[in-house]
């Protein structure tokens, strides 16, 4: 187990190390800079002391050797689009929200298409099955942009104690979770309905069945273990892309979480802040990687051996 989480954490931090240098040097091909947008139009005089103050007048391998150093002190730099604020504290202060819808999608994900998936397997071919299914495609053709609007005017407009957007009160969190995680949901449906049929057809399953064991038992003792394999592995890339992908539901929704930060430093050329987001979300995903590949390691013994 030690050598698999070495291993893992090693190639997560080469994955990060690469992602971040292709975005460092990336957004500095784009044409402009973080000083020459519309909007901030100033002096050349003025402009060369801000672009010192920021480190931009340098050349490109000097200042990517300097982030890189005040990467690995842990100081990501200072955002331009935001003058006085370091990235850390952007980051700091927008991730709980975002953290928080994350955890909502996820759990909503887990509840709604972990039970369809099993209760369409047990029913296979019954009009429960196709139903499940059915829902299952709905729910993956439905972008986010246009479920999120749905529920705020089918569900928060009809409602008194949740709000149609904004960030107020713990009710504010249900809607969002049920926009991102729909989606999750219906690839969840489908993995466990494959996973489960798969060990249902598996020998030691009929011989229980024939012993007269009940059915409860064995789905749980016996038939979860093994078809909840796909949906683990499924599992740890959702959390990190729900919590990357709610850009446009904290847009909609109006939630203060780092989706909007993306966005922003993307159209004004902040280079700091969009690195540093890069970085967090590398981490994220390959920590998420991480923790997949250890709930699978335990769930399948064997898998120790191949590592």
């Amino acid at each position: 187990m030690f050598r698999l989480i070495l291993s893992r954490a090693l190639q997560a931090f080469a994955v990060v190390f690469f992602l971040f240098t292709l975005t460092f040097f990336a957004i500095r091909a784009i044409p402009g800079d973080p000083l020459s947008t519309d909007d901030k139009s100033m002096p050349d005089h003025v402009k060369e002391k801000i672009e010192a103050y920021y480190g931009l007048d340098q050349p490109l391998i000097v200042q990517y050797g300097r982030y890189v150093k005040n990467v690995i002190q842990g100081d990501l730099g200072l955002s331009t689009s935001k003058p006085g604020r370091s990235v850390n504290e952007i980051i700091a202060q927008s991730l709980p929200a975002s953290i928080l819808v994350g955890i909502g999608g996820i759990a909503v994900a887990i509840l709604v298409g972990i039970p369809m998936g099993v209760l369409a397997a047990l029913r296979k071919n019954s009009w429960i099955d196709y139903t499940s299914m059915a829902i299952a495609m709905i729910g993956i053709c439905v972008p986010t942009f246009v479920l999120g609007p749905l529920l705020q005017l089918w569900i928060a407009a009809k409602t008194d104690w949740i709000n149609v957007a904004g960030w107020d009160t713990f009710a504010d969190i249900i809607l969002p979770s049920i926009t991102l995680g729909i989606g999750s949901a219906a690839y969840l449906a489908r993995l466990t309905r494959g996973g489960m049929l798969e060990i249902l057809s598996q020998d030691y399953i009929r011989t229980a069945r024939a012993k007269g064991v009940p059915m409860i038992p064995i789905i749980i003792k016996h038939t979860l273990r093994g078809a909840m394999m796909p949906a683990v592995t499924f599992l740890g890339p959702a959390f990190a892309a729900i919590i990357t992908g709610s850009f446009i539901v904290e847009t909609i929704f109006q939630i203060p979480g780092m989706g909007q930060h993306f966005v922003n430093a993307v159209t004004s050329k902040d280079y700091a802040l969009l690195q540093g987001l890069v970085i967090f979300y590398g981490f994220l995903m390959a920590g998420a990687n991480l923790l997949v590949d250890i709930a699978l390691v335990l769930l399948n013994p064997r898998l120790r051996e191949a590592n």
